[in-house]
């Protein structure tokens, strides 16, 4: 999302990618302030309308902090390549509790990464979790598995 560009308001850095300085070996793109890396408004007072010049964190699993993977533009609704939080790889990495699987989870407003899910966690994908008392919930890891949440309601 960009900030609308050309008469009236703040534009911010750029109107659009070429507008943005070039960043050695790394891609960048010119995106809304206030939007995150998966072009996403979690709510609370509005984003302004700025727009700012964003690099790709990494290009490979070794440019990021060892309990980090690089997670390309394009997956998971992520618009520049992220290091994200990986607590797991492959599911032989979930063996604390039994049915440990290595699952992903990337929802707009919430921790995202990698973590290890468990048979008797109370959810491993969204659609497990009940509805909650104000609309849908969420399934989110925690350090030992997982919990339903509320969902952030849309801004």
């Amino acid at each position: 999302v960009r900030a609308f560009c050309g008469g009236g308001g703040e534009e911010g850095a750029c109107c659009q990618d070429a507008d943005c300085q070039p960043v050695a070996n790394r891609r960048v793109v010119c995106i809304q302030e206030v939007y995150d890396s998966q072009n996403s408004y979690c709510g609370g007072a509005p984003p302004p309308d700025i727009n700012g010049c964003r690099a790709d964190e990494c290009l490979a699993d070794t440019d990021c902090p060892a309990d980090r993977a690089c997670i390309p533009a394009g997956a998971f609704g992520y618009v520049i390549n992220v290091c994200q939080t990986a607590r797991c790889r492959v599911d032989a990495d979930c063996a604390a509790r039994p049915g440990g699987e290595c699952r992903g989870f990337f929802d707009r407003c919430y921790t995202a990464g990698f973590a290890c899910t468990y048979a008797d966690d109370p959810c491993r994908v969204d659609a497990d979790c009940p509805p909650g008392r104000f609309g849908p919930q969420v399934c989110v890891p925690q350090a030992n598995g997982t919990v339903c949440i509320e969902d952030l309601p849309a801004p």
